[in-house]
Formats: C-alpha cells, structure tokens, sequence
C-alpha cells in the first residue's frame, strides 16, 4: 500500500477526472491506472454519486488509481466518513500492490440501480440538469408570482402517485416563462 510514503487510492465516482471532488482531493496526483479491476465488491449509483457495496462475488468495477500521501488519506477518510464510507484495503485479481477504495456498508438506497458494466458516469449530468432548474425556478420566479406554489403543489401530487403514473417531461426555456394564463412573460424582454 505504501511505497515511499505514499499509497494507492482507487476512486469510481466523484472523486474521478471531470467529477465535482476530483480538484479538490487528486489534482496533481500521479494517476497510475485507470480501468476495470475484478474486486468483491459492487457498484451502484444514481444521477448524483455511487455507492460501492460489499458483494459476495467477484465484479469489474472502474476505478482510476492515483498515488497520494497521508495528508490526502486523512482527508479523504474525513470526506467520506462523513456520509457512512469507509476506508478499505484490497487487492485486485491480478495484482500485487494493495489499493485502498472507499466502501458503503450498503444497502444502496431503493433509487440506486446497478453501474452498467461497473463503471458510474451519472453526476455531471445530475448537476446540469439540477443547474437548469435552479435557473428555471429564479426565472418564473420573476415572471410568474405565486407559480412556486403552484408548482410545489404539483411536485406533492406526482410524488404522492405511483412512480409509473407520472412522467416528467423538460420545458423548454420559452415555456418556463410562461404563466397559467399561457401568455409568454419574459423578464429579459
């Protein structure tokens, strides 16, 4: 696990390149590998970030491994304790070098569906789409008073509806402006 100070970390989500933590933990460290390593262990996930599970058979999990020291173990053991993970040592088929993973003692929420081919690639889209409705929200806001009522209304009834009676379709930007009386109010024009 470590050679001259350092150790292997193996990471499949958001800590990976292009993910919302990776700046903030990895850059400028080595990565040393990337790809799918057979561990006991399985990936789930949804839109926001996945969850590594103990499984009782081998799977391929995608992993990206970089060497970093113990400054940035000790902080990621904090990042990740803090939502229930927690630090293990494993070595994968066909290697010799342990690699440390951060693992849930699971089980994953009834939202998580398995990673397809164990690789998780769901949160930059999450957060774009959760960006565009922020955005949308502070625009109807101004357009339209009272429609966050309106809409958190509407929000309660679909939820409280069989998942399979409702489906959500996105607006477009012109019809976010649009209030109950149809009539297109935009606050930029």
């Amino acid at each position: 696990m470590t050679r001259s100070g350092s150790t292997l970390v193996g990471v499949y989500g958001t800590l990976k390149r292009g993910h919302a933590n990776h700046g903030a933990f990895l850059a400028g460290f080595p990565l040393v590998r990337a790809g799918a390593v057979r561990i006991p262990f399985r990936l789930f996930g949804n839109e926001e970030y996945p969850m590594l599970v103990p499984a009782d058979e081998v799977n391929a999990v995608f992993v990206e491994t970089y060497r970093v020291d113990a400054e940035t173990v000790s902080q990621l053991d904090a990042f990740e304790g803090q939502f229930g993970y927690r630090r293990v040592e494993i070595v994968p088929e066909g290697e010799t070098e342990p690699v440390a993973v951060y693992v849930h003692p699971g089980p994953p929420p009834p939202d998580f569906i398995p990673a397809p081919g164990g690789e998780w690639n769901g949160e930059p889209a999450a957060f774009a789409g959760a960006l565009a409705r922020v955005q949308n929200r502070a625009r109807l806001a101004l357009a339209c008073p009272g429609w966050h009522t309106r809409v958190d209304r509407g929000l309660q009834r679909a939820r409280a509806a069989p998942r399979a009676a409702h489906v959500v379709t996105p607006v477009s930007p012109d019809d976010a402006y649009r209030c109950d009386r149809g009539s297109p109010a935009r606050p930029d024009g």
